[in-house]
């Protein structure tokens, strides 16, 4: 016989009945002293069992009722079974974000209620289609997105839609054409180089599906200028040109961009008296910038050219020692640098570096251990100094870690015995007047100026315009590198003259280009230590490889997804390859290349399993987290042992874990 229980009576009635049948079957009459129960604690989350919802965004806030036999409450921890579909606060604020059903569990020393969250979004109507930025006639303009979305505004990523384009009704004649027609990937219909043959003032498009599941939609009116100005690059290296471009078209435009293989077509602009700057990009080239372009009332054909790439002299000087050979680790640092460059388009190469093992040098004992900038006048005075070179100095420690380094001003750098190939890169950016940008959003650890990482690979182009345009930048300071005109925009600073620092004409891995950055505040790069990955060194990390290896596999077992170590691989490949690519355009006897050359042979894999274990491991507390959610035996008895070791630095997040799957149940 089965006997149906309300929710919270089930689970109240469950322990006493179990504990009052064993008194029974133990101690039957025999005099003793009466048992000591433990208190009973109820959980009942107030309102329905279950929730629906149809719109990705949406929340509720949840409560909960806790009584104890004993008297008085107990906190309540909230958690959710999948946080893919729903994740809630430590308040109860339940947010939907992705289709399915969780479970959100209310849990406090023992007791725990349920409810269920189901999320099934419905595409509602279109969006868009998006309004172009300034329009030539004749000139492709691209992106148009139209986009799937639900009652609340979010993107409906499974709708599979055909979209047509088309010019809304105007007066001015002119003509659409293009790839006019496309299918929603991910919810979103994206249309390229799409053309408009005539001039107008009121132009619009409007967008509807094959399907007729949706209403028509419109854009907002645009203009479509007669034209096209005409940028003309020379002396690039054969690869795409990007351009941010200020001038007057239907009205001001600041820092308009454009992508193309050579020359850039734009609207007719006209000379304006706010700005009138002209900045462009391409790799294996120092950016241009024109100050001051000559734009006409006319159509302009203005010629640009790009200057060589710039050589600069280092000067490395060894304090100290290291068993694989600290000249190798100096080399695999200066390539990784260069390759970063290359790729970013700075047009920056390294001209003459002078490697000098100071070592046995009585006077490196006492500068092996350097704090912030206070050796820098005794490195200087008495290991040495290259005038018009930016010194490196390799010591023990900086700051305390092998793996630190620090920027002192434009032309000397400290690196620490087991500092990362990237981290140098991040403190030349500091001598070419870039700060920290871990404050910052859209730029992730990948970005060379990230204070503590070992995955640097991007700059910005708003961080490329501060390092050769800035005068506090070593290209000035020690370079003597002539400037057409000067740009003082530290930080975040922004303005006609200063673009953007988050501006990317090209993507940055996964951040899209263009992507929007509202800096909260600026930093000073002055006086300023930096890591590689965590502040734990290298050795630390490497040694940890056995512990990372058991929470990738346990969280493989348990179907959990194993994309960040394959996304983790792809950049180490492409990092290899970008390497390979950079030497074969180099002179043989380019000093890279011989100091490549002279780099022992590793073995390939060994290095990019190596490379994946680091940058795993600085989300490695991430990893455990999510073992809280799986439901196998192996994750289970990993979080069992690592909880109950006291030397891992990864117990206490696993307790933390252990405890919320034990409080749901798994």
């Amino acid at each position: 016989m089965f006997l149906a229980l309300p929710r919270g009576l089930r689970r109240s009635l469950l322990r006493p009945c179990v504990l009052s049948l064993g008194l029974g079957a133990c101690r039957g009459d025999s005099a003793g002293p009466a048992p000591v129960m433990p208190p009973i604690v109820r959980v009942s989350i107030n309102g329905p069992d279950s929730y629906t919802f149809a719109t990705f965004g949406r929340s509720v806030t949840l409560s909960a009722s806790v009584s104890v036999s004993t008297g008085g409450s107990r906190p309540v921890t909230w958690s959710s079974s999948l946080p893919s579909v729903a994740t809630v606060d430590p308040a109860g604020l339940v947010t939907v974000s992705g289709n399915g059903t969780t479970l959100v569990v209310a849990a406090a020393d023992g007791g725990a209620d349920t409810v269920s969250v189901t999320v099934a979004q419905y595409a509602a109507r279109l969006w868009g289609p998006s309004p172009p930025g300034p329009v030539a006639a004749g000139i492709p303009f691209s992106p148009v997105m139209v986009v799937v979305i639900d009652s609340g505004g979010a993107v409906v990523r499974n709708a599979v839609e055909d979209v047509t384009l088309a010019l809304h009704d105007s007066s001015s004649g002119g003509r659409l054409s293009g790839e006019l027609r496309r299918t929603t990937v991910e919810g979103i219909a994206r249309f390229e180089r799409l053309v408009i043959d005539a001039p107008g003032a009121r132009y619009a498009l409007t967008a509807s599906t094959t399907s007729g599941a949706f209403s028509r939609v419109t854009s907002a009116p645009f203009a479509v200028l007669a034209g096209p100005d005409l940028l003309r690059f020379r002396n690039t290296a054969g690869d795409e040109v990007g351009a941010l471009m200020d001038g007057e078209g239907a009205a001001f435009v600041n820092d308009l961009p454009s992508v193309r293989p050579d020359s850039i077509a734009t609207a007719v602009f006209r000379r304006s008296p706010t700005s009138n700057d002209v900045v462009a990009f391409t790799r294996g080239r120092p950016p241009i910038l024109l100050p001051n372009a000559p734009w006409t009332e006319g159509v302009d054909t203005l010629d640009l050219t790009f200057r060589a790439p710039i050589r600069i002299p280092v000067t490395v000087w060894m304090l100290v020692r290291r068993d694989d050979g600290m000249a190798s680790w100096v080399g695999r640092a200066i390539l990784k640098t260069a390759t970063i460059w290359h790729e970013e388009r700075m047009g920056v190469e390294f001209g003459d570096v002078t490697i000098v093992d100071a070592s046995a040098d009585p006077d490196a004992a006492g500068l092996r251990d350097v704090t912030a900038c206070n050796q820098r006048s005794a490195a200087e005075t008495l290991i040495g100094k290259t005038l018009g070179h930016v010194n490196v100095y390799y010591v023990d420690r900086v700051d305390g870690g092998f793996d630190r380094g620090y920027s002192c001003g434009p032309d000397v750098l400290f690196m620490g015995s087991n500092s990362g190939p990237d981290l140098l890169s991040h403190e030349f950016g500091h001598s070419f007047s870039l700060g920290h940008v871990d404050h910052l959003p859209d730029y992730g650890r990948s970005n060379v100026m990230h204070s503590a990482s070992s995955i640097r690979q991007y700059l910005t182009e708003g961080q490329v315009f501060r390092s050769h345009f800035d005068p506090a930048s070593a290209f000035s300071r020690t370079y003597n590198i002539a400037l057409p005109a000067p740009r003082s925009c530290p930080g975040e600073t922004t303005g006609l003259q200063c673009i953007a620092l988050g501006t990317r004409l090209w993507a940055d891995g996964t951040i899209l280009a263009n992507a929007p950055v509202a800096p909260p505040r600026v930093t000073d790069w002055l006086e300023t230590s930096c890591l590689v990955g965590n502040a734990d060194p290298d050795r630390a990390l490497i040694a940890e490889g056995s512990a990372l290896e058991s929470v990738l596999l346990a969280a493989n077992d348990d179907g959990l997804r194993g994309d960040r170590l394959r996304t983790i691989r792809e950049r180490v490949l492409a990092d290899r390859v970008s390497q390979r690519r950079l030497l074969a355009r180099l002179p043989n006897g380019s000093p890279l290349r011989v100091l490549a050359a002279s780099l022992p042979a590793a073995n390939a894999n060994d290095e990019i399993r190596q490379d994946m274990a680091r940058a795993a491991l600085a989300h490695r507390d991430a990893a455990i987290r999510g073992l809280a959610f799986a439901r196998g035996a192996r994750s289970l008895a990993l979080l069992q042992r690592l909880a109950g070791d006291r030397a891992s630095p990864l117990r206490a997040t696993a307790q933390q874990a252990l405890a919320q799957r034990r409080a749901a149940g798994r």
